[in-house]
């Protein structure tokens, strides 16, 4: 029985894997399926979050504001189209997001 407990996982979202020197693809695909679920979450179509996001303050902070900037964009899209200046705005706010959760936790946003 012990055993059946040590393959359960808890939902834990690591941001600090580069400090242990741990990104592999397999890790990325994980994080990239794991990011693809959550913004569903965010639009309705599914309901999943990670019961903890483990990482530095900073390493959080970045991965809570590209996923809101993601979000906006999105929104953004769906509502305006590609071609308003809204859209344009929020996609340089994902860019810019993304280019500092990149810088911080090393790790690849999984959407370009």
């Amino acid at each position: 029985m012990k055993e059946n407990k040590e393959l359960v996982q808890e939902d834990v979202l690591d941001l600090g894997l580069h400090r242990y020197g741990e990104i592999n693809e397999t890790m990325l695909h994980s994080f990239g399926s794991a990011i693809k679920t959550m913004i569903q979450w965010i639009f309705g179509e599914n309901v999943f979050f990670p019961t903890t996001i483990k990482g530095t303050q900073s390493e959080v902070n970045n991965f809570l504001r590209t996923l809101s900037a993601e979000k906006n964009y999105m929104q953004s899209y769906k509502r305006y189209g590609l071609a308003d200046q809204r859209t344009y705005n929020n996609k340089y706010e994902l860019d810019r997001a993304v280019k500092n959760f990149e810088q911080e936790t090393q790790l690849k946003w999984p959407f370009k």
